[in-house]
Order: C-alpha cells, then structure tokens, then sequence
C-alpha cells in the first residue's frame, strides 16, 4: 500500500510539471509571484537545508521537453529519481518547456522558493548571470553550461564535447562514404566545441575522412528543421552523422531512416537492437549531475566550483556504447577513451 501511495504521488507531480509551464507563463506575465507545485509549500527564502528537519528545498529549470529523448529527458530521469531516493530530504519543483525570453522569470520563481537552483543547459546561462547576482544566499548550479562559476554559481560539465570525440572516432571509423557531420541546435560555445571536437575526433581516427560542416538548426526541439538539415548533409554524401539536439532528434531520424544511413544518438542510451539507424550512443548523465548537486548541498559540501563529469570522473556519466559488428573499431574507441582519461589526448 505505501509503494502504490508512493507511485500515485509520483504521477500527480509529473502532471505538475507537465502543466507548471503554462500556468507559471500567465501568470509571471500578470507579475504574480506564487506559481508551484500542490505537494510543497513556497518558502520565503530563509529557512535552511535540513535545518530543523526541513527538506532541502531545491527548484529546477528544464527549459526543453522532458520526454524529448535526450539532454532534457536525461535530467528528468535524474530528477524523478533523486526525488524518489531521498524522500523527504527534498522538496522538489520543476518548470520545464520555458522559452528563451521567459527563462529569466522563472529562475527568479525558483530562486525566490529555493535552496538550490539547478539549471539545465548552456542556453539558460544568460539568464542564470543575471539572476543570481539578485539571490546571492542562494545556490545555483548550471549543467552543461559555460566553466566560469561566480561567488554562488556552479557549474557541472557533463563534458559533451570530450565525448564527441570519441562519436567523431565511432562516425570516421564506420563511415562508408567517408564523409560524417555533427548537427545541433542552438549555436552556442559549449556546442560549438562539441562539433570542434567530434571533427578532430573523426580526423585522429581516420585522417582521410571528410568532416562536413555542422548543420545548426537554430532550434534544438524542431523536427522539421532538423530532418532538412541532416537531409542537406545526405545530400552532400554523408553517411553518419552526430548530434546535439532535443526533440529535433526525431527528424534526423526520419532522414537516416528514409535514406539508409546512420545516427549517432545521446545522452541517452539504448540496446543496439533499439533502433536500427543508430550506429552508436554517447552518454551523457545529465541527471547524474543535478543529483550530485543535491547531494553536496544535503551534505553541506555544495561549493561554487567547476566540477567535470568526464571520462576521467570514474563515475560512469560519460561513456559510449557502440552498436557495430566490427571489434577493430570497438578496440579502437577503447583505446581513445584509455587516452583521453590519460590526458594523452588533450579535449576541451
């Protein structure tokens, strides 16, 4: 009975969060400050994480869709499943699917609730800065953001572009056409670097493959632009392609479906059997990461540091997962990751 009562709570946020976004969106627009969940109740700031037995009070932004099959929807696996873990040591709140323009707002919502702001993903970054200056007795931690942190700021790299590399590596070495592509979003720098990454990658592993130009797609949840985008390195004989995107990912799908050729997926991982157009994974853990913001702050360890969570972090949040026949080429990734963890090869 207590597992069936647990699990309905479960669902009754989740809807929450589904919901949150559009009621938060009128009504930070009205310039109203009350705006959470049903299950906790708003706190003005200065009660202290596990003071007095009180739960850390942590908010979280996820700006994209959660069950986007990605970078958002691996935070909210992390999210569910800290909530679920620690029970009554937290107090969680959500705001997911918020548009650029409105994400200052909600960090402010959160921030003004919260022990802990955790925000996902470089793209909230401007306006995170200009939030935290207004809070600063507040922790906050960005995940996948720039390095820079400030007197109470974070910041937790789930070291995308280091992992790139080796998806470079996997597309150079499997490639048929010998010409591969990254596509994403948003360009931004920590993007930037990833695609930087996956060419010297693709290049370490086989110097005489092509590495077409990256394809941004200004959007990192667009289906459409994204399947046009990925159809226009097919068209210049492309045969893998990595990325970086969000929903998008189900139209570079759509092209690698209905042109026979291969995507490299992540952060999330499946059996190689998932889907026959992956040609691999890379993994990213980004809930491993607000979690382990959590877990500082419930320890009274939290600081305003860079934290990378690469192949070197032993933790597991990065790895990939190769779906090729071809040992050659899984020894091959083996060794580059043995180097990267090394410091023999040097990513950013």
């Amino acid at each position: 009975m207590r597992h069936e009562t647990k699990i309905a709570s479960r669902a009754d946020r989740s809807t929450w969060r589904r919901v949150l976004p559009v009621v938060c969106a009128g009504a930070l627009a009205l310039g109203l400050t009350a705006c959470g969940s049903s299950d906790s109740e708003s706190s003005d700031g200065d009660s202290q994480a596990g003071g007095g037995g009180q739960p850390l009070k942590v908010g979280v932004l996820i700006p994209g869709f959660p069950k986007d099959g990605g970078f958002m929807e691996s935070a909210a696996n992390g999210v569910e499943k800290a909530e679920a873990e620690l029970g009554d040591q937290v107090a969680i709140k959500t705001i997911d699917q918020v548009a650029s323009a409105d994400m200052q707002q909600a960090l402010t919502q959160l921030a003004t609730e919260s022990d802990l702001v955790i925000s996902i993903g470089g793209q909230t970054d401007e306006a995170l800065r200009q939030v935290v200056q207004s809070f600063p007795d507040k922790k906050f931690t960005e995940v996948g953001g720039p390095p820079d942190t400030g007197p109470n700021l974070a910041m937790y790299d789930p070291k995308q572009a280091e992992i790139a590399f080796v998806a470079g590596a996997l597309a150079a070495l499997e490639s048929k056409t010998g010409k591969v592509q990254f596509l994403a979003g948003v360009e931004i720098p920590p993007i930037v670097n990833t695609a930087n990454e996956f060419e010297k990658g693709a290049k370490y592993a086989k110097p005489s493959v092509t590495v077409v130009p990256p394809g941004y797609t200004g959007d990192f949840e667009d289906v459409s632009k994204s399947k046009e985008a990925a159809l226009a390195g097919i068209a210049r004989g492309v045969d893998v392609q990595y990325q970086i995107l969000n929903t998008g990912l189900k139209g570079m799908l759509q092209a690698a479906h209905e042109r026979d050729t291969k995507v490299i997926g992540g952060p999330l991982t499946h059996d190689c059997d998932f889907d026959e157009a992956f040609l691999g994974y890379t993994k990213s853990d980004i809930g491993f990461a607000a979690r382990y913001a959590m877990d500082q702050a419930l320890q009274d360890t939290w600081k305003p540091e860079y934290v990378p969570f690469g192949l070197a972090s032993d933790t597991g949040a990065s790895d990939i997962v190769a779906c090729t026949g071809n040992e050659k080429t899984k020894q091959r990734l083996e060794e580059i990751m043995d180097d990267i963890r090394s410091g023999e090869i040097k990513t950013v």
